[in-house]
């Protein structure tokens, strides 16, 4: 069967092209412009919507009603302004995709509380089971009371909290948000990350840190991290970039017996550092002085790349590509 993709941006929102329905419980049609026809949204595989809010949450009903007639839907993408927090929680609590593999969602992020709204994320798992792939654009969410089960998850990116809540033992890459009220989990957290990792594949850790965190829970993630999951083979951090920081890293580095690719990226949550060449070499060979098998290595904006026992400066782009990244991942 041939793929049906249906990809919306704002060309489809100026005037003269524009998503409608003429009747209700008709599936939209594009009323000029050469993209053609959308194909009946039954048989459409592959969603994305990339609007901004001001373009586009004047059609939330249209939206979410069109999402409804999407049965054989297996990948969806919705940008984090395409829904409001309201169509977002009617999303998350009524919406099912039986084929459902690949999606990236927004999470509400006021109007409920925070359990309701993590309750309702993890009843959207729990009737999506065959997710492979799992993105949720949140920072507000806690442990949910609900526990689910998703055997084929292998890529997770979104809030920590979220972990807990999760049976699966496929996973090989996260992309975790850590915010202030879960430092005092994090142990628990990494510990269960690590029950979910694929057994004997190279695992890829990437945390991002809210600035309200606070360095203490950095450092806290990175001890754990270094004494849980061990197998660990590329970790990326955007965190702060304080000289405490960089030392405690130095220190947890050993424990890692099959670290290949370490990054240090500062982000504007953060003071910006004050970045040498010569401070980052510093810091780079007390690295690979610190974790023998590490191959590579960004810092800021810096790759570098061991050879022949030294550290020679590349452009990031060339770190990215070894790790096989993307350098705009959050």
């Amino acid at each position: 069967m041939v793929l049906q993709e249906l990809f919306l941006t704002e060309k489809w929102m100026v005037p003269g092209k524009k998503i409608s329905a003429s009747r209700p419980n008709q599936p939209p049609t594009h009323r000029s412009g050469n993209h053609g026809p959308i194909p009946p949204l039954g048989v459409v595989r592959s969603f994305t919507v990339d609007f901004r809010a001001d373009h586009f949450n004047s059609r939330c009903d249209l939206l979410l009603g069109s999402l409804k007639l999407m049965s054989t839907l297996d990948h969806l993408w919705l940008s984090p302004s395409a829904l409001d927090d309201r169509h977002s929680f009617i999303l998350l609590k009524e919406c099912n995709f039986p084929q459902l593999i690949g999606c990236a969602i927004l999470a509400p992020f006021s109007i409920f509380t925070t359990q309701q709204i993590s309750d309702a994320v993890a009843l959207f798992l729990a009737g999506h089971s065959n997710l492979k792939r799992f993105h949720i654009h949140s920072s507000v969410l806690a442990s949910p009371s609900i526990r689910v089960s998703l055997p084929n998850l292998e890529y997770y990116e979104g809030n920590s909290a979220l972990i807990p809540t999760i049976h699966t033992n496929s996973l090989k890459e996260v992309h975790l948000t850590w915010c202030p009220q879960h430092a005092a989990d994090v142990d628990q957290i990494v510990l269960r990350l690590d029950s979910m990792a694929k057994p004997g594949f190279p695992f890829v850790s990437s945390h991002r840190f809210l600035c309200a965190s606070g360095n203490q829970t950095i450092m806290k993630v990175v001890t754990s991290v270094s004494k849980h999951m061990r197998h660990t083979k590329t970790l990326r951090l955007q965190a702060s970039q304080r000289q405490d920081i960089l030392d405690h890293m130095t220190e947890c580095l050993p424990r890692f017996t099959g670290l290949v690719y370490l990054a240090l990226q500062w982000t504007g949550s953060f003071l910006q550092p004050r970045v040498t060449k010569d401070r980052d070499e510093i810091v780079v060979e007390g690295w690979g002085n610190s974790c023998p098998t590490l191959e590579a290595c960004c810092l800021n904006r810096c790759g570098w790349k061991k050879a022949d026992g030294r550290w020679e400066k590349r452009h990031n782009r060339a770190f990215w590509a070894l790790a096989g990244l993307s350098a705009t991942q959050y």
